[in-house]
């Protein structure tokens, strides 16, 4: 297996195991020890469990669907285009 089919395999993991299934318990498992967020609070590094401890609370809250996402991968970089709607109102497109 090349590099960027270990890189998409992971990503997939990711968002079907861990994000299609609000899973967030996943994150250590997945992310590196620091995991660098691009959202809309800008890029910034956080630890896995940081990110983890941020995602908890709306694990009960959230439930997602219409979730679909298209990765792409050179050597060490994996990106994504994906979208998904969040208790079946707000639309989230990446």
């Amino acid at each position: 297996m090349s590099k960027e089919d270990d890189n998409k395999a992971l990503m997939h993991r990711w968002y079907d195991e861990m994000w299609a299934n609000l899973d967030f318990a996943k994150i250590p498992e997945l992310a590196g020890p620091t995991y660098t967020r691009h959202d809309i609070r800008g890029t910034r590094a956080v630890t896995a469990e940081e990110y983890r401890d941020e995602l908890l609370p709306v694990a009960d809250q959230w439930k997602i669907s219409d979730f679909k996402y298209f990765l792409m991968a050179e050597g060490d970089y994996v990106t994504s285009i994906g979208s998904w709607k969040i208790n079946g109102q707000m639309q989230w497109d990446w």
